[in-house]
C-alpha cells in the first residue's frame, strides 16, 4: 500500500465543543459511531490539543494494542506525560528515585519538609508525599508502571497525584474499547472505577465504542456491556456523525487547499462552486473517503474517475485492493510457494501476543517462506507486527474485510468475488492444519492450570481458532485438539468428536497428548452417571496411555479418570472391582509413580467407605491399603488415605464397639508413628468424633473418647482442625444428652464448648448448626425447675454467641 498523505483534521468542531464541555466536569462520555467515521482521530486530536494548551492532564490508551487493563495504561500514559514535562523533570526524577521498584498504594501526608528540599515550578503543583509504599511488583526498572490489572485503590492514588493543582478534571481516553482482549474484565474494572468516583479526584473518562455493523460482530458484545454503564449518574453519549464542512467555512477552505496541493485531479476544476459540489458529493461526510484518497498512488490522484471509484468503495466499506492482493498471492502460491498460507493466516488467525509463543507459532506458519516472501508480504501490509497483534491493514474494518474475503462471507454493503474464496480455501485449510498442532505445543501443565480464566493467550487463540477450524471445514486432528482445549472451559462436547481419537496419539507431541488426554478426562468428568459414555472415554484414555507408556501426564489422567469412575459407581461392586483392578495393574506397571499410586489409595479408601457393614470386604481392602502404605512409608498422601480408610471403617462399625476400638487403636498407632503428620492427626480426631457419635447413650464410653480427643487438642494447641473436631464432638454430645433427657450432662457439655469459641464460630455454617443444637438444650433445661442449670446454660450460650 502507498504511503499515506497526512490528512488535516477538519469538520469536527461540534464534536470538539461537546467533548470540551463534557470534560469540564467529572463523568463518563461514550464516543460512539459507525466504523471509519473518525472516532479515534477525534479522540487523538482532542488529547493532543489539550496537552498543547496545557489545559488538563490527559492520558490515552488503545484496548487492542497490548495485554493488560486499558484503564491502567491510559492512567499510566497521563502519568508518564506529566512526569516528563519540561520544568518538572528534576523534581519528578527525585521522587521517582524514592519509589523506584515500588507501587504507590496510599497517598496520605502532605509533602511538607520533603518538598522544601527541592526547587522549581513543580513545588506548587505536587502537594502529596508518597506514603505506604508497597514492595510488590508494579514498577519497571525505569520507574514506569507495568501493566497488571488496575485496582480501584491504585487508580485513585495515581489520579490524586495527577489532579494536584488542576482546576479541570483529569481526562482518561479509552480508545477502541470494543477491541479489548477481555471486555468483561475491562468492564468490571471500569465499573469499580465509577463505583468509587466519590472517593477519587475529579476525572472524566472518554470511552470509544464502535457501533456493530453486522449481527455477528464482536462489537455486539461490547455494545451490550457498555449499555450497562448508563446506570451511573452523568453518563452521556457523543455520537460521531458525518463531517460537517458546510457549517465550518474555514474547514472547507482548508479542505480545498489540501486537495489542490496533493490531488492534481482537482487542480483543473477552476470554479470553487464546481469544486465544492464535486468534493462534497464524493466525500458525503465520510472521513473514510479522505483516508482512502490519502493512500492512493500519484497516478490515481490525477484522475477524477479513480477518485470517484475509490470514494464509492470507501463509502460502502469495500476494499478492492485486498482482493487484488489475494489474487496475486494465489498466483504465487500456484508456483508452490507457501506465502499464501501465511497471508491467509495473517488475515484471520489471532496469534498470541507473547513474543516467545509468537515465534514458536510463526515458525510453523512460515514453513518454507523465503526472505523475499517476507519482504513482499510486508510491502502489502500483510506481515504480522512483531508483537503478534492482529493485522489492521490500516484500520480494524480492513481486517474484517480481509477475513470476509478469505472466508467467503457475504454481508450487506460488501460485494465479494464469488470465485476467490473457494480458490483460497484449500490453502487456508492446509495452513490451519499445520498451525493448530504448533499452537498446541505451547501448552504445558502450567498453562492448563490457567485455562479456566480464559486469559492465557494460547487458550484464547485456540478458542477462537476452533470457530475458524469449523468455518473452513478442517476436521480430524485439528478439530479434535481445538475441541479438547475448549473442554477446559466446562463446555460439553459431543462424544462423536472423541470416539476413536486415541488413534491420533502416535502423531502428537507430548503437549498434544496432554491436551488430548485432558480433553478426554474433562468430557468424561462431565459425563456424570452416563456410564456408557464414560466407558467410551475411559477406553480412549486407556488406549492413549498404552500407546505411550512413558508419558506420565497421560498416565496420571487415566488414573484420575479411573478413580472418578469408581467414585460415581457407588455400590455397583462389579463395576468398582473392575476399575480397582485397572488401578492395581497400572500401579504395578509403574511402582515408582506416585501420581498413579495415590489414586489407587484413594480408590481403596472409597471402596472401604462403600463396603458399609460388609466387614469382610472392608477388611480385605483395608489390608491392601495397609500394605501399600508399608511399601511406601514416605508417601504422606498414601498414609493419609489409609487414615481416611480407617476412619470410614470406624464410622461403618456402628455399635460394634469391639471392631471400632481395634480400628481406633490402629489410627492411634499411625498418629504416634508420625507425630508431625497433621493430616493423620486430624483424621484420628475425626475417628474419635465418629466413635463418640456411634456411642449413642453410652455416656461412659463417650466420655472416655472425649477425654482422649481433649488430650489430643491440648497436646497440639496450634492445630485448629483438631480443636474444631473437639468442638463438633461437644456439640454432638450436647444434642445427645438433650434428647436423652439428661439436663445435667447437657449443661456440662455446653460449658465444655466455651473454651473452643474461636474455632466453634469460625464458620457461619457451624454457628447455625450449634445454635440449633442449643435450641434442643434450652427446650430440655428450661422445662426443669433447675434455675442453676438454666443460668449456666444461658451464660454458656451468651459467651459463645454474643
Amino acid at each position: 500500500m502507498a504511503s499515506a498523505i497526512k490528512i488535516p483534521f477538519l469538520g469536527r468542531q461540534r464534536e470538539l465543543d461537546l467533548l470540551e464541555a463534557r470534560c469540564a466536569d467529572p463523568g463518563l462520555t461514550i464516543v460512539k459511531g459507525p466504523p471509519r467515521i473518525g472516532k479515534t482521530t477525534l479522540l487523538k486530536h482532542f488529547v493532543d490539543r489539550s496537552r498543547a494548551a496545557d489545559s488538563r492532564r490527559v492520558g490515552m490508551a488503545e484496548s487492542g494494542e497490548a495485554e493488560g487493563d486499558v484503564l491502567l495504561r491510559a492512567i499510566k500514559d497521563a502519568y508518564d506525560h506529566w512526569r516528563q514535562k519540561e520544568g518538572f523533570v528534576a523534581e519528578i526524577k527525585s521522587i521517582h528515585a524514592q519509589i523506584k521498584g515500588r507501587l504507590i498504594t496510599t497517598v496520605g501526608t502532605a509533602l511538607g519538609q520533603a518538598l522544601g528540599e527541592f526547587a522549581g515550578p513543580g513545588k506548587d503543583l505536587v502537594k502529596l508525599f508518597f506514603s505506604g509504599l508497597d514492595e510488590a511488583r508494579r514498577m519497571t526498572e525505569t520507574g514506569g508502571l507495568q501493566l497488571p490489572r488496575l485496582t480501584s485503590e491504585e487508580a485513585r492514588d495515581l489520579l490524586m497525584i495527577l489532579a494536584q493543582g488542576q482546576t479541570a478534571p483529569v481526562v482518561i481516553a479509552l480508545n477502541q474499547w470494543e477491541e479489548g482482549q477481555d471486555l468483561e474484565k475491562d468492564t468490571a474494572t471500569l465499573r469499580s472505577f465509577l463505583d468509587n468516583r466519590d472517593q477519587w479526584p475529579a476525572c472524566h473518562v472518554l470511552l470509544h465504542l464502535r457501533d456493530p455493523r453486522f449481527r455477528n460482530d464482536r462489537n455486539q458484545g461490547a455494545k451490550s456491556l457498555a449499555s450497562g454503564l448508563h446506570e451511573f449518574p452523568g453518563v452521556k453519549e457523543c455520537t460521531v456523525d458525518a463531517l460537517n464542512f458546510e457549517a465550518e467555512p474555514r474547514a472547507l477552505e482548508n479542505l480545498y487547499g489540501w486537495l489542490v496541493e496533493h490531488f492534481p485531479a482537482f487542480v483543473g476544476v477552476t470554479s470553487d462552486a464546481a469544486l465544492a459540489e464535486r468534493v462534497l458529493e464524493e466525500i458525503a461526510g465520510n472521513p473514510a473517503v479522505l483516508d482512502e484518497w490519502a493512500h492512493l498512488g500519484e497516478d490515481q490522484r490525477s484522475s477524477l474517475d479513480a477518485l470517484a471509484n475509490t470514494a464509492a468503495n470507501a463509502r460502502a466499506m469495500r476494499f478492492p485492493e485486498l482482493r487484488e492482493i489475494y489474487r496475486k498471492l494465489l498466483d504465487r502460491a500456484r508456483q508452490e510457494k507457501p506465502i499464501l498460507e501465511l497471508a491467509l493466516l495473517a488475515a484471520v488467525l489471532p496469534l498470541p501476543p507473547d513474543p516467545v509463543a509468537l515465534q514458536s507459532v510463526l515458525s510453523a506458519v512460515m514453513g518454507d517462506a523465503t526472505e523475499d516472501d517476507r519482504i513482499y508480504l510486508a510491502s502489502e501490509g500483510l506481515f504480522r507486527p512483531q508483537d503478534g497483534s492482529p493485522l489492521a491493514f490500516g484500520h480494524p474494518s480492513r481486517r474484517e474485510a480481509a477475513a470476509r474475503c478469505v472466508l467467503g462471507l457475504n454481508e450487506k454493503h460488501e460485494k465479494l468475488d464469488p470465485d476467490l474464496a473457494p480458490k483460497l480455501k484449500p490453502y487456508l485449510q492446509a495452513a490451519v492444519t499445520r498451525v493448530v498442532p504448533a499452537v498446541i505445543d505451547l501448552f504445558s501443565p502450567a498453562v492448563w492450570n490457567k485455562l479456566s480464566e480464559e486469559t492465557t493467550p494460547a487458550a484464547v487463540m485456540i478458542v477462537v481458532m476452533k470457530e475458524l477450524v469449523e468455518t473452513v471445514g478442517v476436521d480430524g486432528l485439528p478439530l479434535l485438539l481445538c475441541q479438547a482445549v475448549t473442554t477446559q472451559f466446562k463446555k460439553r462436547v459431543e462424544l462423536a468428536q472423541f470416539n476413536g481419537c486415541a488413534r491420533f496419539g502416535t502423531s502428537l507431541s507430548p503437549s498434544g497428548r496432554l491436551v488430548l488426554a485432558k480433553g478426554l478426562f474433562n468430557v468424561f468428568y462431565l459425563s456424570g452417571l452416563d456410564f456408557a459414555r464414560a466407558n467410551v472415554l475411559l477406553e480412549e484414555l486407556r488406549a492413549l496411555a498404552k500407546q505411550h507408556p512413558g508419558d506420565a501426564a497421560v498416565r496420571e489422567l487415566l488414573a484420575k479418570g479411573l478413580v472418578n469412575a469408581f467414585f460415581l459407581s457407588g455400590l455397583d461392586f462389579a463395576r468398582t472391582d473392575v476399575l480397582l483392578g485397572d488401578l492395581r495393574a497400572l500401579a504395578e506397571q509403574h511402582p515408582d509413580d506416585a501420581a498413579v499410586r495415590e489414586p489407587l489409595a484413594a480408590g481403596l479408601n472409597n471402596a472401604v467407605s462403600y463396603s458399609g457393614s460388609n466387614f469382610v470386604r472392608a477388611d480385605v481392602l483395608l489390608g491392601e491399603l495397609r500394605a501399600l502404605a508399608e511399601q511406601h512409608p514416605d508417601d504422606a498422601a498414601v498414609r493419609e488415605w489409609l487414615a481416611k480408610g480407617l476412619v470410614n471403617a470406624v464410622d461403618n462399625s456402628g455399635s460394634n464397639f469391639v471392631r471400632a476400638d481395634v480400628l481406633l487403636g490402629e489410627l492411634r498407632t499411625l498418629a504416634e508413628k508420625h507425630p508431625d503428620d497433621a493430616a493423620v492427626r486430624e483424621w484420628l480426631a475425626k475417628g474419635l468424633v465418629n466413635a463418640v457419635d456411634n456411642s449413642g447413650s453410652n455416656f461412659v464410653r463417650a466420655d472416655v473418647l472425649l477425654g482422649e480427643l481433649r488430650t489430643l487438642a491440648e497436646k497440639h494447641p496450634d492445630d485448629a482442625a483438631v480443636r474444631e473436631w473437639l468442638a463438633n464432638a461437644y456439640g454432638a454430645s450436647v444434642d445427645k444428652a438433650a434428647w436423652a433427657g439428661d439436663a445435667e450432662r447437657t449443661v456440662a457439655m455446653a460449658e465444655a464448648m466455651v473454651p473452643l469459641r474461636d474455632v466453634l464460630l469460625s464458620r457461619r455454617d457451624q454457628r447455625l448448626l450449634f445454635m440449633e443444637t442449643f435450641s434442643h438444650a434450652f427446650n430440655l433445661v428450661f422445662m426443669t425447675d433447675r434455675l442453676d442449670l438454666q443460668r449456666r446454660l444461658r451464660a454458656a450460650f451468651e459467651t459463645l454467641f454474643e
